[in-house]
Parts: C-alpha cells; sequence; structure tokens
C-alpha cells in the first residue's frame, strides 16, 4: 500500500458494499451492513466522520479508528438509504 509506504499510520479503504480495511499501524476489515442504497451522496462523509469522531472521543488511540470500521459503514449504509442531504 503505497500511503502506509510513504508514511501513513492509518490508512482506511473504503470497498463500498464490499465494507472496509484498515491498513499500517493496525489491520482490521469490516463487511458493509445490507443496505439498499439510493445514492452515496454523503455515504463518504458519514464514513469518515464517524471514524474522525471516534478517533477524537478515544484521545486519538488508534485502536478506535479499526474499533469503528463497523459503525462507519453503518452510518454509510443509512446516508445512502437517503436522497443526499434532500431527504
Amino acid at each position: 500500500m503505497a500511503l502506509v509506504k510513504a508514511g501513513a499510520r492509518l490508512v482506511v479503504l473504503n470497498l463500498g458494499a464490499g465494507g472496509a480495511i484498515l491498513r499500517g499501524q493496525l489491520r482490521a476489515d469490516a463487511q458493509s451492513p445490507p443496505a439498499r442504497m439510493l445514492s452515496t451522496i454523503g455515504a463518504g462523509g458519514a464514513l469518515t466522520g464517524t471514524l474522525v469522531a471516534r478517533l477524537a472521543e478515544s484521545g486519538f488511540y488508534p485502536s478506535s479508528v479499526g474499533a469503528g470500521l463497523p459503525a462507519a459503514l453503518e452510518q454509510a449504509a443509512r446516508a445512502g438509504q437517503r436522497w443526499g442531504a434532500l431527504d
């Protein structure tokens, strides 16, 4: 993974319906929950926002990112079940 080789300590790759993976100092994989996606608008922001919030709440403890992957994917799926900010 080029970002890890370049010095990133934690890298999260969102695989859409395939879930997400965490690489770097820690490794974790999580599956996306089943969802009927209407739009992907806002899904990435929901995922990232959830992970950043978990990281901040933990005092920037890296393990919180791996532990937060399932919740982040849940929020991304929920965001995609509506038509972006319009619904």
